[in-house]
């Protein structure tokens, strides 16, 4: 078990791991951490203080590893995002529906956005970032990139398979946005528009659309999967928003 003495590892545990070990530990309990107080105070509302605290880390931890909390937050979810892409991979897998796999990473964050304003407001914030968009599009590319050739779909060039996933990721972040201020329509109809939107812009024949919005829907609801620390079937508890901007 580790030990922590004056917020920092006990000499006892440093002895029993190797730098590279410490290294990585130091930054899942910052990346642990972080998920916490955000889901619990609000992004703009945690500060990298309140982080450093909750972690039990020294300043110099943090800032060896993260600039600052959008750092922290682009990492979150870069990671989550690999999650959902293995996901969606699994389901391609077993359905043999493109259009099905191709709507899923997607599909998942309008879900979780439809179900609390809180993690709504948390995954805006994500896409107003570039650098995580970035990350976005280019863990998409490659997933889009391999699975269209499987279906011998090679219309599209490098160039042309990123300006389609920057217009989808761009769609997602709004339809999160419109649930971040307040947006009551149901997953459901959310989920509509975004299937019309990657069937068009991929060029998929978009054939029985509430079938696979009634497949999606139960993949979603009765899954395993988890997203930054919460399981997609379990009712999310409702925290306070919070407004206004922190100081790092």
């Amino acid at each position: 078990m580790i030990i922590y003495l004056d917020g920092d590892f006990s000499l006892m545990a440093k002895a029993k791991l190797s730098v590279e070990e410490k290294k990585e530990l130091a930054r899942k309990h910052i990346m642990d951490a972080s998920i916490e107080l955000f889901y619990e105070k609000g992004y703009n509302q945690t500060t990298t203080r309140d982080i450093i605290a909750k972690a039990g880390i020294l300043n110099g931890s943090l800032y060896n590893r993260f600039r600052n909390k959008d750092e922290i937050l682009a990492s979150l979810v870069k990671e989550a995002i690999k999650d959902i892409l293995e996901a969606a991979s699994k389901v391609f897998e077993k359905e043999r529906n493109l259009l099905l796999a191709a709507s899923f990473p997607g599909a998942m964050q309008i879900y979780l956005a439809s179900k609390s304003p809180r993690i709504a407001d948390l995954l805006y914030t994500v896409h107003t970032m570039w650098p995580a968009v970035e990350n976005y599009v280019e863990l998409n590319s490659e997933w889009s990139d391999r699975y269209l050739s499987e279906y011998g779909i090679q219309d599209f060039d490098e160039e042309g398979i990123r300006m389609c996933m920057i217009s989808l990721i761009g769609s997602v972040g709004n339809q999160v946005g419109y649930y971040a201020h307040g947006g009551t329509t149901s997953f459901e109809d959310a989920l509509r528009h975004h299937i019309f939107l990657i069937a068009a812009t991929l060029g998929l024949p978009l054939i029985n659309i509430g079938e696979l919005i009634d497949k999606l829907t139960k993949i979603l609801e009765e899954s395993e999967l988890c997203f930054m620390g919460h399981r997609l079937a379990e009712e999310i508890p409702e925290l306070s928003k919070g407004s206004g901007k922190s100081h790092n």
